[in-house]
């Protein structure tokens, strides 16, 4: 103020967030964090339910390639000679 008058007027942006406390005030949702937390939800049980398969199945390779074949040999001597 100038002898009684407006010098200078300034608006300016404080950063208050006082509107956050209205009522009725709805957050904006970030679509973004939202779908990477549903693809960790829904993929990381996935990426565990495979892995432990994948170790199911190399274990019953295993135990299948550890059983002897039988293979007929020309040595053994025949039964009805």
């Amino acid at each position: 103020m100038k002898d009684g008058k407006c010098a200078e007027l300034r608006m300016e942006w404080e950063g208050f967030r006082n509107y956050e406390t209205w009522p009725g005030y709805v957050p904006p949702v970030d679509y973004v964090a939202l779908l990477g937390e549903a693809f960790l939800f829904i993929c990381l049980p996935l990426l565990v339910a495979i892995v432990l398969l994948r170790k199911v199945f190399a274990q019953k390779r295993e135990v299948g390639s550890k059983e002897p074949q039988e293979k007929p040999t020309v040595t053994e001597p025949l039964l009805g000679a």
